[in-house]
């Protein structure tokens, strides 16, 4: 099954002051190109991306693309040609969120997460990813090493009399 982009949520506003979500208090962001790779176990994975425009006012000053997929293969499984997050949201301080369902992660890959500037620099608000396939192996419990015992205090040394 292709993987699906599902909009979600746009036009519910963030808040203001002490309302304001935690996932929106803070972004992350770089010039030119954004790019994140998330360690995760080979797999099936539902990816959803949420932003909010803290910055820019109108539509058009931020306009982004954005790429999912698998760092091994470097294919994008998943893309949104120009997101503009005002435009899409509604307006600014607004939420936006977008869920890219069907994302698979091969062995010794990560889930890649690439966001290029097209217009001004790119920025994300948060990423969640869930498994959609089987549960993951369980680790084992970390082994535990033992503690070296306790130090003595030296023995003291006496000097022969002379």
């Amino acid at each position: 099954m292709p993987p699906s982009a599902v909009h979600v949520a746009a036009g519910r506003p963030i808040g203001r002051g002490r309302g304001w979500s935690p996932l929106y208090l803070s972004h992350r962001w770089a010039v030119g190109r954004l790019s994140l790779a998330v360690p995760v176990a080979p797999g099936t994975y539902t990816v959803t991306l949420l932003w909010a425009e803290v910055w820019f006012n109108a539509p058009g000053d931020r306009v982004m693309r954005v790429t999912l997929g698998d760092t091994v293969g470097e294919v994008a499984q998943a893309a949104v040609a120009n997101l503009d997050v005002v435009a899409a949201a509604g307006g600014n301080n607004t939420a936006l969120v977008r869920i890219f369902k069907g994302i698979t992660v091969a062995p010794g890959g990560d889930l890649a997460v690439t966001l290029d500037g097209l217009v001004q620099n790119p920025m994300i608000s948060a990423v969640v990813v869930r498994s959609t396939g089987a549960a993951p192996p369980r680790l084992p419990p970390p082994k535990s090493t033992p503690s070296p015992p306790p130090r003595r205090p030296p023995k003291s040394r006496r000097w022969p009399q002379s």
